[in-house]
């Protein structure tokens, strides 16, 4: 025991004389003190210490907010989390939700559909005196890809703050989290039943890990943006949180504008050889869905673009029928035209040239040609307009060119960014 104290002692004299108070105590945890650990609602957590750019921070990765989505729950709205003896180990992050993203050609399948998990983290320096307030993070990625996990949209600027506590998160992605059927077989939106599951578990158990219940700011970009937006309109999701941050992205925006799920459930029961695809009863297809195996599922997505991210998000949020667990009823824009929306401060933002998010189809040679032979059939679906207005739109911003070259590429980058982001923040404000 004294040789103990005496490493400890000498340890503590060492990082303060060579390190700096803030980083001296950072070190100095890590090195001789226990993990975090935090007794909830949900059930005790270990999590990690992280030293952070400027100030260390205590990370929770990977704490379970629902039941796996898998067998007889996939495509079923999430079932709250059963809990679990002993410390739950959040030293790591858990895998994203499984996705291919196609934004970015090449890319490989990823994740899991074992992916409902959220990530705490909290300052280093809090001490119980006052709780935090709290910032809810929802990830973009065209409701296909990305996550809420560090390796993309880590906690490090925050932490800076020091006086915030910061809860990421993971939803279910693309054909597992935005298949609709047009009926209660499938009943869809289950990425956004998700995501309040996620706000749900934070009021319960965040002021467990020193945050403010009664002071939550929901946040998001792209597709997360539109998500939030959403959860304003929702009358479950209104009371979970009290400020909202839209950082790219409205439910006003076109990607999200409502297609014809059932149609579109049975393209999808083709493309994947579902028995009887056009005949069976949609509760037969859930049930064989059920069964598929997941990466035939994902890879299935790609036959429902008509070019390259064309449309750019090919499965989207769909309005449902007025059942018990039904998180959208009507179609977004018209909740929001009439006021229905929870009134809370809001802040809304773009940024400059928001439209490179489609320099993929600029940067290959070949796919810009295939592109420029059919823009007047490519350029209404990847920006969702009437066929009729192509060339009103062209002339707009190509002048006497209806085709896309060096001299342009810029303008059809403000062309998408005006129609998908700039556009429907200025009509939500």
């Amino acid at each position: 025991m004294k040789l103990y104290l005496l490493v400890l002692v000498l340890l503590a004299n060492y990082y303060t004389t060579n390190a700096g108070n803030i980083s001296a105590n950072a070190l100095f945890k890590k090195s001789v003190l226990s993990p975090p650990e935090v007794c909830a609602e949900c059930g005790c957590v270990r999590g990690k210490f992280e030293s952070g750019r400027k100030k260390s921070y205590d990370a929770f990765y990977g704490i379970p907010y629902a039941e796996p989505p898998v067998g007889k729950l996939r495509y079923e709205s999430p079932v709250p989390h059963s809990g679990w003896s002993g410390y739950w180990d959040a030293s790591y992050p858990r895998d994203n939700c499984l996705q291919k993203n196609y934004f970015l050609p090449g890319q490989p399948v990823s994740g899991s559909e074992d992916c409902l998990y959220l990530n705490v983290y909290r300052p280093s320096t809090w001490k119980g005196k006052k709780k935090l307030p709290v910032m809810v993070w929802i990830h973009g990625g065209a409701y296909l890809a990305f996550s809420g996990n560090p390796d993309q949209f880590g906690p490090e600027y925050l932490m800076d703050n020091g006086e915030v506590i910061l809860v990421t998160l993971n939803y279910r992605l693309g054909i597992l989290g935005f298949l609709c059927s047009g009926d209660d077989a499938v009943k869809g939106n289950f990425g956004l039943k998700d995501q309040q599951m996620a706000l749900q578990w934070v009021a319960t158990n965040i002021e467990y890990f020193g945050g403010d219940s009664s002071s939550v700011t929901l946040a998001g970009q792209s597709a997360g943006a539109t998500s939030v937006n959403l959860h304003m309109m929702n009358s479950k999701s209104q009371a979970l949180f009290h400020r909202v941050i839209l950082m790219s992205g409205t439910a006003l925006t076109p990607f999200i504008y409502p297609i014809d799920h059932a149609a579109q459930f049975r393209t999808v029961a083709n493309l994947i050889n579902l028995k009887d695809s056009g005949t069976a009863s949609t509760y037969n297809l859930a049930y064989q869905l059920k069964k598929v195996d997941a990466l035939s599922l994902i890879l299935s997505v790609e036959r429902l673009f008509t070019f390259v991210a064309t449309p750019p998000v090919p499965l989207r949020p769909c309005i449902e029928g007025d059942w018990e667990d039904a998180f959208m009823t009507e179609d977004p824009r018209r909740v929001w035209v009439e006021g229905r929306f929870a009134q809370k401060p809001i802040l809304v933002g773009t940024v400059s040239k928001e439209g490179v998010v489609q320099s993929a189809v600029t940067v290959n040679k070949t796919l810009l040609q295939v592109f420029n032979e059919n823009i007047y059939n490519f350029l209404p679906i990847q920006m969702d307009f009437h066929p009729r207005y192509a060339a009103d739109v062209l002339r707009f911003y190509f002048g006497d060119k209806d085709y896309i070259d060096d001299s342009n590429q810029q303008d059809y980058f403000n062309m998408f960014g005006d129609r998908i982001f700039g556009y429907p923040a200025i009509t939500l404000v």
